[in-house]
């Protein structure tokens, strides 16, 4: 099972770091045409996508 965690752990590890960065372009969105729900909408939507990542992961594996 090891062997197969690795792998995928470093894939969900990319992912999550996309989504950050996502998050990161959706604050300088934000700030430079100033349009709260559009910044906010977005940022709810990476952060739901990411923890429903995580959740799958760890049912698969329990």
């Amino acid at each position: 099972m090891g062997g197969l965690f690795q792998p995928l752990l470093r894939n969900k590890t990319r992912e999550f770091r996309y989504a950050s960065a996502q998050f990161g372009y959706t604050i300088r969105v934000f700030h430079h045409r100033n349009n709260v729900l559009h910044a906010v909408n977005r940022a709810f939507r990476v952060g739901n996508s990411v923890s429903a990542y995580w959740n799958t992961i760890s049912v698969s594996f329990v």
